[in-house]
């Protein structure tokens, strides 16, 4: 109702995530730079969670904050670590760095929504090492549970990752190395299980899957060839079952250019694929 509606005055508000009643969001005020806020939907209850950065900006307009159990996960700088990854439950106290990987610089590599993802309550991210490599982390959220899943002798190179998409307790991702280029890869949380799934554009050229979505059990993503163009693909998770659904635009011709899975073209194209 109008009576029950009230202002709350901020300089602006990105990233916007809920847990429960309390909604998470990136914003500075007239006293602080750009910082995590919390709101439970009034004038009273809307406050900077914690002053990560006094002296600057500690968290980045488009920050991605990302909803694990009761805790908000973001990447921060808070002027003596560098940019690292910290988490919230939406106290001060519980506002802390969840690991400094990089010493002193900054260990937290990319801002980029897809380059984070979520699986079996783990989060997936890409970081720098102390030696300033970047590597494929995941965490539970503690320092003694972030491990590394690549580093600098794997031909996986952490620096290409995109389009991280949680499917079956794995990440599915587009991964690139000298050899095959971008490729379809996953990882199943061990450096073992970190591996390319299919070559799908063989001879030495990029078959660069994006655009995933689960539906029906299967795992969909666009993907290039060297027969088909770009075209839709599907994948259990296996070798075998990473395969092309339809060749909708017969020949090499791309049959999916410049579609995303939040497109709502996609679909029109999947149902094309029937």
């Amino acid at each position: 109702s109008i009576e029950g509606t009230e202002v709350v005055s901020l300089n602006e508000a990105y990233s916007m995530q809920h847990i429960g009643n309390k909604l998470f969001f990136v914003s500075y005020g007239n006293n602080s730079d750009r910082e995590l806020w919390v709101t439970e939907g009034s004038l009273t209850s809307t406050h900077i969670v914690k002053d990560i950065n006094p002296d600057n900006d500690g968290l980045y307009r488009n920050t991605p904050l990302i909803i694990i159990g009761n805790f908000i996960y973001f990447g921060a700088d808070d002027g003596i670590n560098g940019r690292e990854l910290w988490k919230s439950d939406g106290t001060e106290a519980g506002t802390t760095m969840v690991i400094d990987l990089n010493g002193n610089n900054r260990g937290l590599d990319s801002n980029s929504s897809d380059t984070f993802a979520v699986a079996n309550n783990e989060l997936y991210f890409i970081g720098f090492d102390l030696n300033g490599n970047e590597t494929l982390y995941k965490t539970d959220g503690t320092e003694a549970g972030t491990v590394a899943l690549t580093d600098d002798t794997s031909s996986l190179r952490a620096w290409r990752i995109s389009n991280m998409y949680s499917y079956n307790g794995s990440v599915y991702f587009n991964g690139n190395t000298s050899v095959f280029g971008n490729e379809l890869w996953k990882t199943d949380g061990t450096a073992d299980g970190t591996l390319m799934l299919k070559d799908i554009y063989t001879d030495h050229d990029d078959g660069e899957p994006y655009g995933f979505k689960e539906v029906n059990g299967s795992l969909f993503f666009f993907a290039t060839d060297e027969v088909n163009g770009r075209e839709l693909w599907k994948t259990d998770g296996t070798t075998e079952g990473t395969v092309l659904v339809k060749d909708v635009n017969t020949g090499a011709e791309n049959g999916a250019s410049g579609l995303n899975s939040e497109d709502n073209n996609y679909y029109d194209y999947c149902r094309r694929c029937d």
